[in-house]
């Protein structure tokens, strides 16, 4: 936990979103979130498909969704690499 957390704070000012990939993969460090975080006080696992991809896109959308998140696009749905 220590080096993970280490890890984490050498990532975070230097690597742009490779901190946030480090902690999502293993959970180190905790976080204390409060109500200002929004999303129910809970930190996304990832990002959410663009809106426009459902009106330009909406077969292969739905198909990815569908696969990737039994059809639900929640921000809070853990993707495969993480399971």
């Amino acid at each position: 936990t220590q080096i993970l957390t280490q890890k984490y704070l050498a990532f975070a000012r230097n690597s742009g979103y490779e901190a946030y990939y480090q902690w999502r993969r293993t959970g180190v460090p905790t976080f204390l979130t409060g109500a200002g975080v929004g999303n129910s006080g809970v930190i996304p696992l990832r990002f959410q498909y663009p809106s426009s991809e459902l009106s330009t896109n909406k077969d292969n959308y739905t198909a990815a969704v569908q696969s990737q998140y039994g059809g639900n696009d929640n921000i809070n749905s853990k993707m495969w690499i993480i399971k």
